[in-house]
């Protein structure tokens, strides 16, 4: 499963998350971050064998992100110090 090469670092990190999104064929990937309450936070979409950063507005503490593509999906504890 290729989604499951989606990489998220530095974890933990005191600024940005770099968000490492392999080729998947060209497809759209929506991401979605998630507070330990599992409220959903952030919800938006990006193309496949990207580098994305996000984070610098998030608060301290620990999220979930769940990067999902066609009908997998993969998800990622990230920690924001």
């Amino acid at each position: 499963n290729i989604i499951s090469k989606v990489t998220v670092f530095p974890n933990p990190s005191s600024n940005d998350f770099n968000i490492n999104i392999p080729y998947l064929n060209g497809e759209k990937v929506i991401i979605k971050v998630y507070d330990v309450q599992h409220r959903m936070i952030k919800n938006f979409s990006a193309n496949s064998n990207q580098l994305i950063k996000m984070g610098y507005d998030l608060k301290p503490g620990a999220y979930i992100v769940e990067i999902i593509s066609g009908n997998n999906s993969n998800k990622t504890k990230i920690v924001k110090q």
